[in-house]
């Protein structure tokens, strides 16, 4: 070979080695990306997982506490339903029994008054009178279009000519007001009872 030859032959020789150590870089180098960016996938990875964890966790507090909460709420509902029945129990055999008869009392307050007012002239007792008069509450829808339709039937029992639901309503308004306002002096069962207890005998 000559010179020139010899010279040709080592530059390619010389080229080739340095497009394979270029290649070689090149491999290694992508070889070392994917490497950076795998480590930063799986750096992700364990990072949601740890915060998927710590959510998790918070949850877990969070409803444990609200099912201590509902437990307490439920033991104090028993505890003031046990409290309402004792003391319901302890109030039924007098208490709501004076308080009926205090408003059975009321009751026949207002009956009494409308009917005197109305005009009634007879020489009974209260408790007579009530048993002649239509049970029913002056203050109903009905009730003074029922003591009227008495007073018609019974016209010989009165003063005077019968008057109008209306002049009966005014003329008996100040004492049923009367029987309201003192009925709201009082509450509670034994205030009823010492109502009643005041009011017993005597005559409206």
């Amino acid at each position: 070979m000559t010179p020139e030859e010899i010279a040709a032959a080592a530059k390619a020789a010389q080229e080739a080695a340095a497009a394979k150590a270029a290649q070689e870089a090149a491999a290694a180098a992508a070889a070392k990306t994917a490497r950076e960016a795998e480590a930063v996938a799986v750096k992700a990875a364990e990072d949601a997982l740890a915060q998927a964890k710590a959510a998790k966790a918070t949850l877990d507090t969070q409803a444990a506490a609200a099912v201590g909460k509902e437990a307490e709420w439920a033991a104090r509902i028993a505890a003031l339903e046990a409290k309402l029945a004792t003391q319901s129990q302890a109030v039924a055999p007098e208490g709501l029994d004076e308080v009926k008869r205090f408003m059975v009392r009321e009751r026949n307050d207002r009956r009494l008054a409308t009917i005197r007012t109305m005009g009634l002239d007879v020489k009974l007792s209260d408790e007579q009178v009530l048993l002649l008069i239509p049970d029913v509450d002056p203050r109903e829808a009905d009730g003074l279009t029922k003591f009227e339709a008495w007073r018609k039937a019974n016209d010989v029992l009165f003063k005077s000519p019968g008057q109008t639901p209306q002049s009966i309503v005014a003329a008996a308004a100040p004492r049923l007001d009367a029987l309201a306002k003192k009925s709201e002096l009082f509450s509670g069962a034994r205030a009823a009872a010492a109502l009643a207890r005041g009011l017993k005998g005597r005559n409206v």
